[in-house]
Formats: C-alpha cells, sequence, structure tokens
C-alpha cells in the first residue's frame, strides 16, 4: 500500500511482483499483516504531518504484529505509540538507521559490526 495506489501498482509491477494488490493506504481495510512499516514521512519531526499515523484505525494491530518505522525523528512516532499501546513490536527508525548504517561500514571495510559505536554516536 501507498499513500497513492498508483504509486503501489507500479513498485509491484516494476518488482514483478503478482501475488500483491497493491493499494492506496486509505482503501486498507480489516486485514491483519504481520509486518507494517511506514516509508513516508508521516509522523516525522517537521515533516508533512507529524502529530499522525499513516495507519488507519481499521487495521488490526496486535501482539503478533510487527511495526517498524523508518521516521527516526522523534525515535516514537504516533504510528510506533499506537502499535505499541495495541501489543505489536516495534521497530525505531534510529535502531534501522543504526543497523543500516553499522551493517553498511561492516560490508565495506571487512571489519566486525559496529553496532555498540554506532549507537553510541546517535545518542551523542
Amino acid at each position: 500500500a501507498a499513500r497513492r495506489g498508483d504509486r503501489a501498482a507500479a513498485l509491484a509491477d516494476a518488482l514483478a511482483i503478482d501475488a500483491v494488490e497493491p493499494c492506496a493506504v486509505t482503501a486498507l481495510d480489516d486485514t491483519r499483516y504481520d509486518a507494517i512499516v511506514n516509508a513516508t514521512p508521516v509522523g516525522m519531526t517537521g515533516g508533512p504531518d507529524p502529530a499522525t499515523s499513516p495507519l488507519p484505525a481499521t487495521v488490526p494491530v496486535d501482539d503478533g504484529v510487527t511495526v517498524l518505522d523508518t521516521v527516526y525523528t522523534p525515535p516514537i512516532t504516533p504510528l510506533l505509540e499506537d502499535a505499541a499501546t495495541r501489543g505489536a513490536a516495534i521497530v525505531t527508525g534510529e535502531d534501522m538507521f543504526v543497523r543500516q548504517a553499522a551493517a553498511q561500514c561492516s560490508r565495506w571495510t571487512g571489519h566486525a559490526d559496529p553496532l555498540p559505536l554506532y549507537r553510541a554516536a546517535l545518542s551523542a
């Protein structure tokens, strides 16, 4: 799903994924998903809608769902706050950002994954 259904369809076509039904986020109904990823700026400080979750309230979220948000400022977005309240496992944008940086450094340099270093740098 995407904010614009035509973009979801274009991505599905580009990836040659026939097993999905692309749609606009607003068209999501009461279907339960195992994982939900927000890759939009919705919920980001200074973004287009910082106080809002991009996930419609009709989508079930419970302790069997993992919700990931690529937004890293604030660390806990409206989406993640809502998901955690409803029992879902959450992954913050900060965690995704730090893990991506550490994995890239490890692949580029061949050295061990410097995850603690990146966490400390983000906290500084």
